[in-house]
């Protein structure tokens, strides 16, 4: 009786012991305003003529593109592209339609924390690539995520 004692005293502290929280990291989401870096088609860089920034709202987008910095964002002047983003196949979230008003875009996506990798078929026969990497018969765009305390007010 005396052992059984003394194990249930040395175990009830452990017992009793508080258990600590584990943390879950918030999944990245593409909810905000992302600049685009790089731009390459069928493999080739395009020079812009501007800055170009995406604005994800849920399923929505805008697109402003040409603008000297992101305090044009907020300019209402300034009238961007919209369009839809659609998730067609819930088993596989990276395949993803970009519906601009008539123009129907299959691409693949990929987000890496405040990176973003967009890969559009240029050729809809073509299907959908199969990774958001730059390529032939890819229209490529790779975005870092603005931080919102950074955006910048609109110039008086």
């Amino acid at each position: 009786m005396g052992r059984f004692a003394i194990l249930l005293l040395c175990a009830t502290p452990l017992v009793a012991a508080p258990v600590p929280k584990v943390v879950k990291k918030a999944e990245p989401t593409l909810q905000g305003t992302w600049e685009v870096v790089e731009r390459r088609n069928n493999g080739q860089p395009l020079q812009p003529g501007g800055r170009e920034f995406w604005v994800f709202d849920g399923a929505k987008y805008a697109i402003y593109d040409g603008l000297k910095d992101e305090s044009e964002l907020t300019d209402p002047k300034r009238k961007p592209f919209s369009g839809t983003r659609v998730v067609p196949d819930p088993q596989d979230a990276t395949a993803v339609d970009l519906d601009e008003g008539p123009h129907h875009n299959i691409s693949r996506m990929s987000l890496d924390g405040d990176t973003l990798h967009i890969a559009i078929t240029l050729e809809q026969k073509n299907g959908r690539p199969t990774e958001a990497k730059p390529g032939q018969g890819i229209a490529y765009i790779k975005f870092q995520r603005l931080d919102p305390a950074k955006l910048k007010a609109p110039a008086k």
